[in-house]
């Protein structure tokens, strides 16, 4: 657990063990950091001094399984998906919640989370002036973080899908068609984290909401925005790797048949060999036999069948 209070020309920084009980200082702006699930004492610091509502203070760490807004009377909450680096330069989306109160924001992740961490710093460095203005500004720049990790997320989709378009183009690539459900499983996840996000922050628009400030209601405004524009991106991402899925299985299945009909066509061409050599090979005494250009005849009788019919093969157009 990390508590931050600021205001303009102030901040203190404090990680400890349990909230106090005493009443947030109103002039200044409380930020909670928690990281793991709060404590009993914490959960009634929470409930009580800053009137958060239980079925909130349940949901801080129940895992993002649908990304919400919920609107309380003493509160806003927000329960998104967030960009979290792994191992190897990865990435993969974590659970974050945000609770915005009167003079107070409350973070909850379980992760390590970049956006926590770069929000932070401004606050540290009062970059614009940040800790002159209200709690439902942090909140902003919360949201306005988790839309620039979605842009990241977005452009380094982009690469992908252009190298899966480009080598679409190229030689069969027995890779290719794993690398494009790879691709359209990350795409997915990042739909259902937008989506949500943008129906939420349409809600909020919608409302006049006590705790955000006409100052604020127009960043929140165009970090909407943004989320249409990536919503957008991904869709054509998402067209662009279906179109190539069905481009490669059609290309696949064209590669069968044509070498399922190579296949046909030389076995066709043996079929009257086989027979002739199969009459032939009898342990039988044929007429023929006895004439000494029997068996160049038979062996041209071969070649002659196998011409006419690679020639009949072409007229018929399947060769």
């Amino acid at each position: 657990m990390r508590v931050f209070r600021y205001k303009q020309d102030e901040m203190t920084e404090d990680t400890p063990d349990h909230l106090s009980v005493q009443s947030p200082d109103p002039s200044f702006i409380t930020w909670i950091d928690l990281t793991e699930p709060p404590s009993e004492s914490d959960l009634t610091v929470l409930s009580r001094e800053f009137r958060i509502h239980p079925l909130t203070l349940g949901a801080l760490f129940e895992g993002v399984q649908h990304p919400r807004l919920l609107e309380y009377e003493n509160h806003v909450f927000l329960n998104a998906r967030a960009m979290r680096r792994i191992a190897d330069d990865g990435t993969e989306l974590a659970g974050l919640a945000v609770v915005l109160g009167e003079r107070y924001v409350l973070t909850a992740h379980r992760d390590p989370l970049d956006l926590v961490e770069r929000t932070l710093e401004r606050v540290r460095s009062n970059a614009g002036h940040v800790r002159a203005l209200g709690p439902d500004h942090l909140f902003y720049m919360l949201l306005d973080g988790l839309v620039d990790d979605y842009f990241d997320l977005v452009d380094a989709l982009s690469e992908v899908v252009d190298d899966i378009d480009a080598r679409a183009g190229e030689q069969y690539d027995k890779h290719l068609f794993g690398d494009i459900m790879a691709a359209k499983r990350k795409i997915l996840n990042l739909h259902r984290a937008i989506t949500p996000l943008r129906d939420a922050l349409l809600n909020l628009r919608r409302t006049d909401n006590k705790f955000i400030s006409d100052h604020t209601a127009v960043y929140i405004r165009d970090a909407f925005e943004h989320l249409l524009q990536l919503l957008d991106t991904v869709e054509t991402y998402r067209d662009v790797l279906s179109s190539t899925s069905e481009l490669m299985m059609s290309a696949a299945s064209n590669r069968m048949n044509e070498v399922m009909t190579a296949l046909t066509l030389i076995t066709s061409l043996f079929i009257p060999i086989t027979f002739i050599a199969g009459f032939y090979g009898m342990n039988l005494m044929m007429p023929e036999f006895r004439s000494p250009f029997a068996y160049p005849v038979v062996i041209v009788v071969m070649i002659l069948t196998v011409i006419g019919m690679f020639v009949w093969f072409r007229r018929k157009k399947w060769l």
